[in-house]
């Protein structure tokens, strides 16, 4: 693979995971906002507003699924997002030099990797291509 086409397929990846990422976001603004608590039999947002029991199934497995659910709150997955964003805005900005210094070229091959990782936690989706892989 060229280094040319290392870095289009790496910007694909970039596009494909800016998609995962709006649907990612899209699904935690629309849940119960904020933090989340475990309790003995389900999961409370912080506020003492909502409480969901946690199905026969679910409690049957165990604590380890409510705590899950609970470090997976809305707010977290939505500080992730805002990350994940941030190394794709650098890794864009990166690539946009038009004659990069050579000096530098680690930099941006360092990014595009970090890309490469990130979009690899989709690797199952239809839609991922393993040429992308790290």
């Amino acid at each position: 693979m060229t280094c040319d086409d290392y870095y289009q397929a790496t910007d694909a990846a970039a596009a494909f995971m800016r998609l995962r990422l709006e649907e990612l976001a899209a699904t935690a603004t629309a849940a119960t906002s904020g933090e989340w608590l475990p309790l003995d039999d389900g999961v409370q947002s912080a506020d003492n507003e909502s409480e969901w029991p946690v199905s026969e199934t679910v409690s049957a497995v165990d604590r380890q699924d409510r705590e899950h659910i609970v470090l997976n709150n809305p707010r977290t997955v939505l500080a992730s997002v805002a990350a994940d964003r941030r190394l794709l805005d650098t890794y864009e900005q990166a690539g946009s030099v038009a004659q990069p210094d050579p000096a530098n070229t680690g930099y941006l091959d360092g990014i595009a990797h970090a890309v490469r990782c990130r979009a690899a936690a989709w690797a199952k989706h239809p839609d991922y291509k393993q040429e992308w892989r790290p």
